[in-house]
């Protein structure tokens, strides 16, 4: 099974699992936790790992972040 993975990155984005035929397996928001400076929000590494080692994925895609490009 190829699935493939796209992050839209940051504490507000999340992750979308898609099959081989293109149909939407999944989708999970970014998990945070609450724990920067402040109580800022920062990415939980951990369960994001989880997530993407449970989805079996072949390849994903990441948002690019950037000025007009």
């Amino acid at each position: 099974m190829k699935n493939t993975l796209g992050f839209d990155i940051g504490t507000m984005g999340g992750v979308a699992v898609l099959r081989a035929d293109g149909d939407l397996a999944d989708v999970v928001d970014m998990p945070i936790l609450r724990d920067g400076p402040k109580g800022r929000p920062a990415v939980n590494a951990a369960l994001l790992a989880e997530f993407v080692f449970r989805s079996h994925a072949s390849e994903a895609f990441i948002e690019y972040v950037g000025a007009n490009v």
